[in-house]
């Protein structure tokens, strides 16, 4: 595939670029390729710096919106939506002068957001043509987040986690290694025995989505371990809300 593409089909899905919330000082995250390693590493791009940046380790950079954003992006069929922290706007006696409306800022199954390239002997060269994502790709993607919940050998699903759950879910589990200048300050990175931060994502009902959740734990190790519980205990508070509010719609209660 290569850094180059990656970094295409990343940038599609939120990375590498700040999404635009109405919060100050929001990180654009970083997704490097070799142009970005000779400027500020002043090295080549090898073969496992690709292998790395694959699995979300190396030079690296993302904040947890992003990654929300990604999980939220695949498991609405491809489309990414404004992220937001206003709903409606109400004026001074609190009447409702502009609505929340959804805003989707692309699908990724329709619109050509992903620049193509043509690649040969570690050389890759834009071809000018823009490309979609096949759904087929997509479902692909969910297929393997549901596993990741219902598989024996799925880090979602164990007896800390969402082993027997309720509700299908679907997710992804992250325990990224890094070393960054407090790390390094402790001595603690070291080869072989990396610092590693704790990342859980899911979402649910998986069929039809409506909820997704992320959890990051800096410098907590294995995701499964640390992140899936506090994801899990959001999930559960959230579900029970809704049937409380169910229940009071039945019984005629405001």
């Amino acid at each position: 595939l290569g850094i180059y593409r990656l970094q295409q089909y990343a940038q599609a899905l939120g990375y590498n670029q700040p999404s635009g919330i109405e919060l100050p000082g929001e990180s654009s995250g970083l997704i490097p390729d070799p142009t970005w390693k000779r400027i500020y590493q002043g090295e080549n791009w090898s073969t496992g710096d690709t292998y790395l940046a694959s699995v979300g380790q190396g030079y690296v950079l993302a904040t947890p919106l992003q990654v929300l954003m990604s999980a939220a992006t695949i498991a609405n069929d491809g489309r990414q939506m404004q992220p937001t922290i206003i709903h409606d706007i109400v004026d001074g006696e609190g009447n409702v002068i502009q609505p929340f409306t959804p805003r989707l800022r692309w699908d990724i199954t329709t619109d050509p957001v992903i620049k193509d390239f043509l690649c040969e002997n570690g050389e890759c060269i834009s071809t000018g043509i823009m490309k979609t994502v096949s759904p087929a790709a997509v479902q692909e993607v969910q297929a393997g987040m549901r596993l990741a919940a219902t598989d024996p050998s799925g880090t979602l699903n164990h007896s800390f986690s969402f082993l027997n759950y309720p509700i299908a879910i679907a997710g992804k589990t992250g325990t990224a290694e890094y070393c960054d200048d407090v790390a390094n300050a402790k001595g603690v990175c070291k080869p072989g025995d990396w610092p590693a931060h704790a990342w859980t994502m899911a979402y649910a009902p998986y069929d039809n989505p409506e909820i997704a959740i992320l959890a990051f734990f800096y410098n907590a190790g294995e995701g499964g371990r640390v992140a899936a519980p506090t994801v899990k205990a959001v999930m559960n508070a959230y579900f029970e809300l809704k049937a409380i509010d169910a229940a009071q719609g039945l019984t005629g209660n405001p």
